[in-house]
């Protein structure tokens, strides 16, 4: 962008950040590690009109920032970088919330549900209120959370590897929905943001991308 119209100077020349807006008025920033077994990084918060450093936030975010807020911009969610936990902020103080449970945390595309994996079972509240909703829907062994639907509604489930099928899951009911076949499920793959397909790449000298709907399995 030419003529930025502020500049934020965070780190020394050469450095990768990433960094995510919270609402209009501030942006979440962290510097992410060079080499791997550079000791993972922690995010601080600045204030775009001013410049400003506002807060530290002491969760290591890894290799990349990954951060989920919710619809009025209220509470962010940082997951730890190994995955084991994660961080609950409270924007208005900058003060982490009382934990709750589970890893692989996520907050929905409409900022209205968090997402966790607490053993096996998944868990998911309602934001801001973190009132917890009625869930039944589990992980298999082997499986984890790739995506959440954009209201939290639906799972799609793999087995953690690019090559795989997937599992489109009814949050509330546990119910198996879907089956995707073995398809490669790279960056990108997915939910469309309103949750009715799955987006999944082909194998082979070809490359396209398939839509799946995410109710019934079949290829659209």
């Amino acid at each position: 962008i030419r003529n930025p119209q502020r500049m934020i100077h965070h780190s020394p020349s050469g450095r990768t950040l990433h960094a995510r807006f919270v609402g209009s008025n501030t942006v979440v920033i962290a510097e992410l590690p060079t080499v791997a077994d550079e000791p993972n990084k922690t995010a601080s918060v600045w204030d775009v009109a001013t410049g400003q450093r506002v807060a530290d936030l002491p969760t290591e975010v890894g290799e990349e920032l990954r951060m989920g807020q919710s619809s009025d911009s209220s509470i962010i969610v940082i997951p730890f970088a190994d995955g084991s936990s994660y961080t609950l902020y409270e924007t208005k103080t900058w003060k982490s919330l009382p934990s709750l449970p589970g890893t692989d945390a996520r907050i929905s595309r409409d900022g209205k549900v968090l997402t966790a994996v607490d053993g096996n079972k998944v868990r998911q509240w309602t934001l801001p209120s973190l009132s917890e909703r009625s869930v039944k829907a589990s992980v298999p062994e082997g499986y984890s959370v790739l995506d959440v639907s954009k209201d939290g509604s639906l799972l799609l489930l793999t087995n953690g590897s690019e090559m795989t099928s997937g599992l489109v899951v009814d949050t509330a009911s546990g119910q198996t929905l879907a089956t995707i076949p073995e398809r490669l499920f790279r960056t990108g793959s997915g939910f469309s943001p309103d949750g009715r397909f799955v987006i999944t790449q082909q194998q082979g000298d070809k490359e396209a991308f398939e839509l799946w709907n995410a109710q019934s399995g079949s290829l659209v």
